[in-house]
């Protein structure tokens, strides 16, 4: 839209510092979002496929290369901070508080699945 706008405007519209005239003030705001935009895309663009893909620059890649470390420190920060007995003792309580009437077993019961067989 702003290059629209800026290649219907003559040259001598689009340089003039007229402050009135919104249709010009428009198109270079316009614009220059766009094409600042474009130019942010591309560049995320560039960074993911480097991330993903082994190029010929120092650092890309990295994730097919470290895949399993990456896999090993995820699984371990979800398992200590969602599964820790505080966290679960926390959340189910807000949740049967939240939902059913004050209950006083969950903290019973939250052991109870915690110590299982399954759970381990």
């Amino acid at each position: 839209l702003g290059l629209v706008l800026r290649l219907t405007a003559n040259e001598d519209e689009w340089h003039s510092e007229d402050t009135n005239n919104t249709r010009i003030k428009a198109g270079r705001y316009i614009l220059a979002a766009g094409l600042f935009g474009f130019a942010g895309g591309v560049t995320n663009w560039l960074a993911v496929k480097m991330l993903f893909d082994d190029m010929y620059v120092r650092g890309s890649g990295i994730i097919p290369k470290q895949f399993v470390k990456i896999r090993t420190a995820i699984k371990n920060m979800i398992m200590d901070t969602f599964f820790d007995l505080e966290f679960l003792n926390n959340q189910l309580n807000e949740k049967v508080e939240e939902h059913l009437v004050r209950g006083t077993m969950v903290p019973d019961m939250v052991n109870m699945i915690v110590n299982s067989p399954e759970f381990h």
